[in-house]
């Protein structure tokens, strides 16, 4: 696998290589992300598959009671 990083200043441009990138086989894109200043840090983070797959795997492992709950006057201590 190879990973490519690419810094695009024309939203055109990027939109075009996304649509071509994603027709061809072989070829997973797998987050684009934008500045900081573009988007909020929920947009930031569900933007990438690799954080969403950690939320959710964080998320199962609460729904089958693996989480440890913590009180809020705990948290400081």
């Amino acid at each position: 696998m190879t990973t490519m990083t690419l810094n695009i200043h024309n939203k055109n441009i990027l939109e075009s290589l996304k649509q071509v990138l994603s027709n061809m086989v072989g070829v997973e894109i797998e987050s684009v992300n934008s500045t900081a200043d573009d988007m909020d840090e929920t947009e930031y983070i569900s933007s990438s598959a690799t954080m969403m797959r950690i939320i959710e795997k964080g998320d199962q492992e609460i729904a089958e009671g693996k989480g440890t709950k913590i009180a809020v006057e705990d948290l400081w201590k």
